[in-house]
């Protein structure tokens, strides 16, 4: 059975044209790269810590098990998008996409917790901004940045104000 399922994951852009599975610009190509069997059975793990999460009768053991599979999420991102072109900016976009949504989430089901955990997820993403892209943008850029997070940050504090408030 696990050679099978090994074989099938194997075979997951065998339906695509050899010249597209070849060609880096593909949708195959990419998929390829990111989710070849080592990463799906990495995914698969951090899904069994959710549900553990998600099992956990006490409530300060589901937060650290959530909390740990929010951060394995963010490992796992950063080590299959890395290896792509541009790799670095996936890997930010993927880890503010992923932010926003628990943000989201957080308000939609009011919990604290994560919201705090997505508050901290948000910064990171901002921190490695600054520290990976200010170096290399122009002035303009930079001004742009600071100034479109800034306004971000302003929303955010303003539309999160009244959920702190509700608690």
């Amino acid at each position: 059975p696990e050679m099978a399922a090994m074989e099938w994951l194997g075979d997951l852009d065998a339906g695509l044209p050899a010249a597209a599975a070849a060609d880096s610009g593909s949708f195959g190509y990419w998929l390829s790269r990111i989710f070849h069997p080592a990463a799906v059975a990495n995914l698969v793990a951090i899904a069994a810590v959710f549900l553990t999460a998600a099992a956990s009768v006490f409530k300060p053991s589901r937060r650290y098990w959530a909390l740990a599979g929010h951060v394995l999420v963010l490992i796992w991102m950063f080590r299959e998008l890395q290896q792509l072109d541009a790799g670095q900016a996936w890997v930010t976009l993927a880890w503010a996409v992923w932010a926003i949504g628990l943000l989201i989430f957080a308000i939609r089901g009011r919990d604290r917790f994560q919201l705090i955990t997505s508050g901290v997820m948000l910064l990171l993403v901002v921190v490695k901004l600054f520290i990976i892209y200010l170096a290399q943008l122009e002035t303009i850029w930079r001004i742009v940045l600071f100034m479109g997070f800034g306004v971000l940050f302003l929303v955010l504090s303003y539309r999160l104000q009244n959920v702190w408030e509700r608690e």
